[in-house]
């Protein structure tokens, strides 16, 4: 009796244990880099693989030598990247492979670089070392490495010519180097980079190639190789597809928020299952939520509906979730997040204390041309739009301009605050080119968003609101 009783209790153990959530492992990220030192490497991860949403998961911080080192705690192979200077340094973090890492010499963005909205960061796979000779980072270097060596030497007569022989030439190069690498998130990589390339050499039926994905756990949608490619395959689908000539259909089903036909065709569009399906949809239907095709209302009650959020999944509910946030962002009628800043002089100053009507929002940067002549003339337009606009001027810190002197010479009738040196403020707005602006109301609500920038003409803009 007494033995069962042991083996009951045993069990009832063992199934709870296993109920608990699995704890990763935890490995050791160390380097030198004295041209890094006083900086800060924060690493990102992505939050879903359709609107590439990230988060920080680290960050390395050199010494006035140069050194780092810090423990992160990961469950399974984790892509992670980190934005510093000119570069964009990624990395895939293994449980427990302690690993060295390299930074590239240091070059910091020039001032046209910092200022402009559209720059890119030069993309590198870091240098690592690890016990493993044959680690996953070294190894995805190597062979975009040679991939793009490869794909540039035949360039003509692949992107060019579209001859689909040549894609079995560059699978046959890569192979003679790459064929031994048996890594599970290796082979996934090197699929989906050559499957994007099998799409780029065919003249029809391109989305057709997604079907290598259709048995493919949720989690491998998260390798950087298969988000790479569902984003640049899938781009403004439901746009284009609707201009077919049986395309009426489409915007029929979303017009009516039927989301079982718009599933049922995209498993026919792209030969795929679940959950690959609601994956592909939603991304379609966030292009489509930006494309001003379609009505935005339905798009939102769609993606926010339980197929998504709680029938497909945890990765595509998660995935969903961050859809419809990013979508409702700033969307006209919800409320704007709060601006408390300091102000230009003193004391502090919060959006909410608004009392007029309006509230006219400019995030400005001094330090260009443009933002200065844009900040010159807000006298002129609101004398136009009258007393029921409130001014709220967010301005960059800058030490290289003297913002003081530039105000006493210029006076604002309005609020100026200084946003944060790591512009926390603007990043929240997702500010990305400077001048931007925003009409918010009385209840902080959003009633343009964006709305016309002083000399682009608000004053004619905020007639129509009226």
């Amino acid at each position: 009796m007494q033995k069962i009783f042991l083996q009951s209790l045993l069990c009832l153990l063992t199934l709870l244990v296993s109920r608990l959530p699995s704890r990763g492992e935890t490995l050791r990220i160390e380097g030198e880099a004295a041209g890094w030192a006083g900086h800060t490497l924060e690493f990102m991860i992505l939050t879903d693989p359709v609107t590439l949403g990230a988060k920080q998961l680290f960050s390395l911080s050199p010494d006035k030598q140069g050194a780092f080192s810090c423990h992160v705690e990961v469950t399974e192979p984790l892509y992670c990247y980190a934005d510093f200077g000119v570069y964009r340094g990624k990395l895939i973090l293994v449980p427990g492979q302690n690993m060295k890492v390299a930074l590239p010499p240091f070059r910091d963005k020039s001032f046209e670089e910092r200022k402009n909205p559209y720059f890119e960061p030069v993309e590198t796979w870091l240098v690592v070392e690890t016990k493993d000779p044959m680690n996953l980072t070294n190894t995805i270097g190597r062979f975009d490495q040679h991939f793009h060596q490869v794909t540039n030497r035949y360039f003509n007569q692949i992107y060019l010519r579209q001859m689909k022989s040549y894609l079995d030439t560059v699978t046959f190069q890569l192979d003679r180097v790459f064929a031994g690498y048996a890594d599970p998130y290796f082979r996934l990589y090197r699929m989906a980079k050559l499957k994007s390339l099998e799409a780029d050499l065919l003249r029809n039926g391109r989305e057709k190639t997604a079907a290598a994905f259709r048995d493919l756990a949720p989690a491998g949608f998260m390798n950087p190789g298969v988000t790479a490619f569902l984003n640049r395959l899938f781009v403004n689908t439901l746009s284009v597809e609707s201009k077919a000539p049986a395309g009426n259909r489409i915007k029929q089903w979303v017009g009516r928020r039927n989301t079982a036909e718009l599933l049922a065709w995209t498993a026919g569009f792209a030969s795929v299952d679940s959950p690959l399906t609601e994956m592909l949809l939603l991304k379609m239907l966030h292009d489509a939520f930006y494309s001003g095709e379609f009505p935005k209302e339905a798009i939102l009650e769609m993606v926010r509906s339980g197929r998504f959020t709680e029938e497909a999944g945890p990765l595509v509910g998660r995935t969903a979730r961050e859809v419809a946030a990013k979508l409702s962002f700033l969307l006209p009628g919800s409320k704007a997040p709060v601006i408390c800043l300091p102000e230009a002089g003193d004391g502090w100053y919060c959006s909410t204390s608004c009392t007029a009507p309006y509230q006219y929002v400019l995030f400005a940067d001094l330090e260009v041309p443009i933002g200065r002549e844009q900040v010159k003339y807000l006298s002129a337009m609101l004398e136009k739009t009258g007393s029921r606009v409130s001014l709220l001027l967010v301005l960059l810190p800058s030490a290289r301009f003297d913002i003081p002197g530039f105000l006493r010479d210029n006076p604002v009738p309005g609020t100026i605050v200084m946003d944060y040196s790591n512009q926390v403020t603007g990043r929240t707005w997702q500010v990305r080119a400077y001048p931007s602006a925003f009409l918010l109301d009385r209840e902080h609500r959003v009633v343009l968003a964006p709305a016309r920038t002083p000399l682009d003409g608000f004053e004619f803009q905020f007639q129509g609101v009226r």
